[in-house]
């Protein structure tokens, strides 16, 4: 025969039913409040693929279908320039994800106030650790057009660690430099 509950155990039971009731509501209506700040901030989004080959020897590859950091040795760096052309007024916010994502850097702030129709030049620099395996490695490199700088709620919502600024320790290897001036 089944035990009844005490009155004292329904209360306690009754009470963390309510707590975790509010605790949901509580999510819902933050996870609401972050995805309208998120979607409303953002204006326009590209993602580019970025790749670098670690190997023993030095080589470039100039094809304009992704960020092509060529080949380098592991105690070098490579950088490219890419420049964009905003559509309207607001703030770009670089990030990036992937095995090649921890080794990129920027060559300025990685959010950064930008006007319509202005041709904004960076500066891509790809930095593995010292003493990395040879290998292949890729990077989704996000560069969002925002309406304002990103907030937290924004930036946690964001794909991706945003990029640092490259420093002297990056600068101070071997280097091969690539820049590729638009065809038209």
């Amino acid at each position: 025969m089944p035990r009844k509950r005490s009155s004292k155990q329904e209360k306690v039971f009754l009470f963390f039913l309510l707590v975790a009731a509010v605790l949901m509501l509580v999510v819902f209506v933050f996870s609401v409040y972050a995805s309208s700040v998120v979607t409303g901030s953002i204006k326009d989004y590209s993602g580019i693929n970025a790749t670098l080959n670690i190997g023993d020897y030095v080589g470039f590859n100039l094809d304009r279908d992704k960020i092509h950091f060529g080949t380098i040795r592991n105690t070098g760096y490579s950088e490219r320039g890419i420049s964009l052309t905003p559509q309207s007024d607001g703030f770009v916010h670089v990030t990036a994800e992937g095995s090649l994502g921890d080794w990129l850097y920027l060559g300025r702030e990685n959010t950064f106030p930008v006007s319509a129709g202005e041709n904004v030049s960076m500066v891509l620099y790809a930095s593995p650790d010292r003493g990395v395996s040879h290998g292949f490695y890729e990077a989704e490199v996000h560069i969002y057009l925002l309406e304002e700088p990103p907030g937290w709620v924004v930036e946690r919502f964001l794909s991706g660690s945003p990029l640092p600024v490259v420093s002297e320790d990056v600068l101070s290897g071997p280097r091969v430099t690539v820049n590729i001036p638009d065809m038209d």
